[in-house]
């Protein structure tokens, strides 16, 4: 079976594009964004957060003085691609206006228009093979102003509520050096009942809140996660992210390549190209790798690590 690329209407996010290979279903939008807004095993659940109630919007005066008079940042859901260090307003960039798409060999390029006045242009590259349970997500940006700037790629999965994030703790290799490094943000309460902290996994859940408020009872953490994967259980599926952490270059936010951020409605998984000094015209890229796959029972407590390790063996 051959990849089924076609436009189709999503309520709430107007035209996508579908992506079917028969193993997954995945949808983009193109009326804005991009986001995949969309994605889960063919004829199954959406693995991935949709914010159909506009939860989560950021505008005022300082949107206002830099993106124009009345703009506005929505969430959307799904995935999206930011640029970091994290600003205000500079990373809520308002995405709302259609998205130009390519065809590839072997998949699709989405491409909005270029970010004013940054001057920076995103774009996403999903490749997928028929049958296949994984797909790549390719995330670029372009410095097309005539200055050198400096920022990181921020790969961001809004993933749907109710399940637990598993994360592996570094390896102990050399008892000599540090090895492992966090960063909190300062709504983050250590002693969260939803986090945990292991000697081999850390684990965050996410409860859902019926009629939550946006951002309630936040919680993020960071880490420098060598290992450069992490698991998302829930709905009976078990979803998989996969990127490289490179020792030996700088990350934002203390190091961390790998970042978490759980409240009411809502838990994000995202991961970070290193931070570049983009030359004008330069182009940065920072690839993903999804999987999905049934789970092979109920999810491990997350406390219990030798649980854990046999889940993901």
């Amino acid at each position: 079976m051959s990849i089924e690329i076609k436009e189709v209407q999503l309520k709430n996010y107007g035209k996508c594009l579908s992506m079917n290979n028969g193993k997954l279903n995945l949808l983009v939008t193109i009326d804005v964004g991009p986001r995949i807004i969309w994605f889960g095993p063919d004829g199954g659940p959406n693995l991935l957060y949709q914010d159909n109630a506009d939860l989560y919007t950021e505008q005022g005066e300082a949107f206002d003085k830099v993106f124009g008079p009345g703009s506005c940042y929505h969430l959307y859901g799904g995935h999206r691609l930011w640029l970091a260090p994290e600003q205000i307003p500079e990373s809520y960039y308002p995405d709302n206006e259609p998205v130009i798409y390519s065809l590839l060999p072997d998949g699709v390029r989405f491409t909005p228009p270029c970010q004013r006045p940054s001057e920076i242009q995103l774009s996403l590259e999903i490749m997928m093979a028929p049958q296949a349970q994984d797909v790549m997500i390719l995330h670029a940006g372009q410095n097309c102003s005539d200055k050198k700037r400096q920022f990181a790629l921020w790969g961001i999965t809004a993933m749907a509520p109710g399940g637990t994030l598993y994360v592996p703790q570094n390896p102990e290799k050399d008892t000599l050096l540090a090895n492992r490094a966090f960063a909190f943000w300062p709504y983050s309460h250590i002693n969260d009942d939803r986090f945990y902290m292991g000697d081999r996994y850390i684990t965050l859940q996410q409860n859902q809140v019926q009629g939550a408020g946006k951002n309630s009872n936040r919680f993020k953490v960071g880490c420098n996660n060598f290992a450069g994967w992490c698991a998302y259980v829930n709905q009976g599926m078990v979803f998989t992210k996969r990127y490289v952490h490179n020792k030996d270059v700088r990350y934002t936010d203390f190091g961390c390549s790998f970042e978490a951020y759980v409240d009411d409605n809502l838990l994000e998984i995202e991961t970070f190209s290193p931070l570049y000094h983009v030359e004008p015209q330069e182009t940065i890229k920072h690839v993903e790798n999804w999987s999905v796959f049934p789970a092979p029972g109920p999810r491990p407590a997350p406390r219990d690590e030798e649980a854990i390790a046999q889940y993901f063996a």
